[in-house]
């Protein structure tokens, strides 16, 4: 008599903010496979992992999900749930002519991911990390910052994400502006949020920009050297949505010579970050927790199961 079904769990810590996720599993009859390693896995260790227990579903996490994984996947793998945002890591073409279903959870983590970027947006321009870390230094030293009030915000990308920041960016008195490339006008006119023509206008006029663009192959590097170049004097940079938007070698050098005044960024083009912006004391580094609140992981991680779950139609 054939065993329960097995799911395989590619993302690092699953199960570990709330057992519920685990009961669906186990009610739906589906057994759990664990990543043995706790951390992300590569796609060689996923590819190993799927050979050996041939499971019929995936929950995955930010690793790579491409051809190697889905292809070992034959013929038992039905259905991909992504524990996230974003699912430009699977390989969903090729997973489209397998008949593989992919979701992901858009909603989740939107409130967690709003507020990182709002206390990300308060600490580059009242320098609190860097007056922390000069303080436990033993160095006493008051440096002047910036309010956000009466500044202007450019949100690049503005959609579940972007328009919770510009709320909240209002309510502390900037004045909020956006780009994105299918706007939802009557939300904008509602809010007062000014739509701008392209990302150089953005940068152009804004004293912050922050950036919630859903990532694609043809925004890899768009925030490049031309468009910091071009940019407002001293602009204070944050990045909550993918690493590869922005070109690290641009940044640097637009923070070595000043015409950047301040970023952070909690996505990087690798992961774990070991580059040269660690080396700035007006940069902020966090690894990749955007979504990283208990109740953003319950709700990602039991929104992803049913995804699962119904995917694989039980």
């Amino acid at each position: 008599m054939p065993g329960p079904m097995k799911v395989v769990a590619t993302t690092s810590s699953f199960g570990a903010a709330s057992s519920r996720p685990l009961e669906l599993l186990r009610e739906s009859g589906l057994d759990l496979v664990p990543n043995p390693f706790g951390r992300t896995l590569t796609e060689d260790e996923a590819v190993e992992l799927i050979q050996a227990h041939l499971p019929v579903g995936l929950l995955a996490g930010t690793g790579p999900v491409g051809r190697k994984a889905l292809e070992v996947g034959r013929p038992h793998l039905k259905v991909v749930s992504r524990i996230g945002v974003g699912w430009d890591n699977v390989d969903r073409e090729l997973a489209d002519s397998m008949g593989v279903r992919v979701f992901r959870t858009p909603e989740a983590p939107t409130g967690s991911v709003v507020e990182l970027t709002v206390g990300l947006l308060l600490d580059l321009s009242r320098r609190i990390s860097a007056h922390d870390r000069r303080l436990r230094s033993g160095v006493w030293k008051r440096e002047l910052t910036s309010s956000v009030e009466g500044k202007s915000l450019g949100i690049c990308g503005c959609g579940r994400i972007g328009k919770g920041v510009a709320l909240v960016m209002k309510a502390l008195g900037c004045e909020v502006q956006a780009y994105d490339p299918y706007p939802d006008r009557e939300w904008h006119a509602e809010h007062g949020v000014d739509l701008v023509p392209d990302v150089a206008t953005l940068f152009a006029t804004s004293d912050l920009v922050s950036i919630h663009a859903e990532y694609s192959p043809n925004l890899e590097g768009f925030v490049n050297e031309d468009l910091l170049r071009r940019s407002r004097p001293g602009l204070l940079l944050v990045n909550t949505a993918r690493g590869k938007m922005v070109q690290e070698s641009a940044l640097v050098a637009a923070l070595s010579d000043g015409t950047v005044g301040g970023a952070a960024l909690d996505v990087f083009e690798e992961e774990p970050y070991t580059g040269p912006l660690a080396a700035f004391d007006n940069v902020i580094l966090t690894p990749h927790i955007g979504s990283h609140t208990r109740e953003s992981r319950i709700r990602m991680e039991t929104e992803a199961v049913l995804n699962l779950i119904s995917g694989l139609g039980i």
